[in-house]
């Protein structure tokens, strides 16, 4: 937790205040999709990681199915951190009643030495303990 602190310091030192973004619009909704399949997009050029996102019948159906999450507080949502004007990797996760389960991350790389997926995690499982769910992590 003390890293994770001093990364969280080292990153906005550098770029500003790091916030925990949801979308409560369509339009940055959108923002965050375009953002996410930009990062995944990079991350299999680089060969990091796969990329199914490629796939234009699950591009569509991501952008069918988050406008719900806006509407409901359920299904799939998106989250990403901020900091400063830099929007940093980007999650999907999927909400039901008792449950949010990770679907899919993206990673811009230029960040990495900051760790933001791990403060993503953690601005995650704070938001979900404060709707009362009970969150472990298994590493």
């Amino acid at each position: 937790m003390q890293r994770l602190t001093q990364r969280r310091k080292q990153l906005q030192r550098s770029f500003g205040r790091v916030e925990l973004m949801q979308p409560g619009a369509r339009e940055h909704l959108e923002t965050l999709l375009a953002v996410f399949f930009s990062q995944r997009a990079r991350s299999a050029e680089a060969h990091l990681v796969p990329n199914p996102f490629l796939n234009t019948d699950l591009k569509a159906f991501m952008h069918r199915a988050a406008p719900s999450g806006l509407r409901t507080g359920r299904g799939l949502r998106v989250f990403a951190p901020r900091a400063g004007d830099s929007i940093l990797p980007t999650d999907r996760v999927l909400v039901t009643r008792d449950s949010d389960a990770e679907f899919a991350k993206s990673m811009d790389h230029g960040f990495t030495k900051f760790s933001p997926a791990k403060l993503l995690s953690h601005d995650l499982f704070k938001e979900v303990h404060a709707r009362g769910i009970c969150a472990r992590v298994f590493e």
